[in-house]
């Protein structure tokens, strides 16, 4: 089984939560031999354990990904996945509402000035909050309105891809002003790294609103008020860098309650 493990690839982090995942509930567990119907028991099993739909997503990922490493078996898991998710569906994701998350930045822009920034980042474009730390002035293209997300703070994007995300009207003023004040390109443009969840609660209880977020909180506010406006889930997915479609929809499932999965195989 440790040869196994040799064999995944991608960030640390992304790596530690696969090996933890695998020891916890593949290890001595899942057996090679196994087929798809014995995949499936395992899985209602583990949500009636309580553990994360999300979670049993990629326990099955990496169940079959054993099980084809052993015995050269494919096993289909996406019909599972579905049934795991229709049967219990993830909690509502933390997210502000549009006129929420403008009450939120207008807080923000009066009471904590070094928060404005990186939360009118996220805010606007859904960025990963290791994506917004990690991003320099060379990336931010304001004649074009693009910003060009290459890196995370510490390594690469987490699916290792670039993309390209639009800047709005509100973000290019907010950028705008503070490239003003840039000495080189290579400058980041959040210039220093800080913790900004308990600046984020606290701003939330100021405003008064209705949940407290996450800085992770305000990329589901933007895929949220996205979804919301009427833009196409394909897009949504390429501005947020999900791999697939199908995560956006799974992350989003309360909006996409009416879409038929089946489509996203």
């Amino acid at each position: 089984m440790d040869n196994f493990l040799f064999t995944l690839t991608g960030r640390v982090g992304t790596i530690r939560t696969y090996r933890s995942i695998f020891k916890h509930w593949i290890e001595g567990q899942v057996k090679p031999e196994w087929t798809e119907q014995d995949l499936k028991q395992y899985a209602f099993n583990l949500l009636s354990k309580g553990l994360a739909p999300r979670t049993i997503k990629t326990t099955l990922r990496l169940s079959r990904d054993y099980i084809q490493w052993s015995t050269g078996k494919v096993i289909n898991i996406q019909p599972i996945i579905r049934q795991v998710m229709k049967t219990k569906q993830q909690e509502k994701v933390k997210a502000l509402s549009k006129e929420e998350g403008v009450k939120f930045l207008k807080y923000c822009e009066a009471l904590d000035k070094e928060l404005y920034l990186p939360c009118s980042i996220g805010m606007y474009t859904g960025m990963r909050r290791g994506e917004v730390w990690g991003l320099t002035w060379e990336d931010v293209d304001l004649l074009k309105g693009e910003i060009l997300v290459q890196r995370s703070y510490d390594g690469p994007t987490k699916t290792g891809l670039s993309r390209v995300i639009p800047i709005n009207a509100a973000l290019e003023q907010v950028l705008l002003a503070e490239s003003l004040n840039i000495a080189d390109n290579k400058t980041r443009v959040v210039p220093r790294k800080f913790d900004p969840n308990p600046r984020i609660k606290r701003i939330c209880n100021l405003a008064k609103l209705s949940r407290e977020i996450t800085f992770h909180g305000l990329r589901h506010t933007f895929g949220t008020v996205a979804l919301e406006s009427g833009e196409s889930l394909r897009k949504v997915a390429d501005v947020l860098g999900h791999s697939s479609v199908q995560t956006t929809a799974e992350v989003y499932w309360n909006l996409m309650d009416k879409m038929d999965m089946e489509i996203f195989k």
